[in-house]
């Protein structure tokens, strides 16, 4: 059988401020990846792990409400209430700093835009994740080591399940067509660095720095800037 994955992939350039004054984004690749993810939880979930305990609204990848944590209600006029009970809720909801974490309109319709399942293919989303990280550091050449992929995705699997053996090649194919525009999105460059994320069902992968350039960078940056730099013998 032979998977593709949904259309609307771009790659595009861009010079975005990352997360550190140092690294910026070259360029970005996205993909919505919810067929291949979907295709992933039909042909394994006998085997999988369930995804995280927790509230989930629709349209959003990640719990809105997790184990562990007060939330409250709040009402005009009247202080928070701590909600012990989410079905008796008719307000949207908050965490303990105030944030929003449930709007009203969600909590009007809870009964098809909130449940405690996710609304979307939790762990074959993760597990395109995953692959695509180990692609990648597979192709590092500042990589000495990596983990076979199978290890990798031992987590969002049930314990002593064998992978390989029993999804190896499901999971291969229905990667195939991702792998295929993940290398094309690489190039030849093996000294680049990338990040991945998920944006609900949609794909990021972002190209930043030269490793090489990154690691002289945060050595000797400051000392070229301020003029104290020299040129090791």
């Amino acid at each position: 059988m032979s998977y593709s994955p949904v259309a609307n992939t771009k790659l595009k350039g861009k010079s975005l401020v990352s997360e550190s004054a140092i690294l910026t984004v070259e360029a970005s690749y996205r993909t919505d990846i919810t067929f291949a993810a979907n295709a992933i939880e039909t042909d394994c979930h006998e085997h999988l792990l369930a995804p995280p305990k927790g509230i989930y609204c629709s349209g959003k990848l990640e719990a809105c409400m997790v184990d562990g944590v007060n939330y409250y209600s709040s009402k005009a006029g009247q202080p928070s209430e701590l909600i012990t009970d989410i079905n008796t809720v008719n307000t949207a909801v908050y965490s303990e700093s105030g944030k929003c974490v449930i709007p009203l309109m969600y909590m009007k319709k809870r009964s098809i835009m909130v449940s405690n399942e996710s609304f979307m293919p939790y762990r074959g989303l993760y597990i395109v994740k995953e692959l695509v990280l180990n692609q990648i550091d597979k192709s590092r050449a500042y990589r000495k080591y990596s983990r076979d992929k199978f290890d990798c995705l031992a987590k969002h699997f049930l314990p002593n399940t064998d992978i390989n053996e029993l999804y190896g090649e499901i999971l291969e194919d229905i990667y195939k067509p991702i792998e295929d525009e993940v290398n094309t999105f690489l190039g030849n460059s093996s000294w680049d660095m990338y990040f991945v994320k998920l944006l609900n069902t949609v794909l990021v992968l972002e190209r930043g720095m030269d490793y090489r350039a990154y690691l002289w960078e945060l050595e000797n940056g400051e000392k070229w800037r301020s003029g104290k730099y020299s040129t090791p013998c």
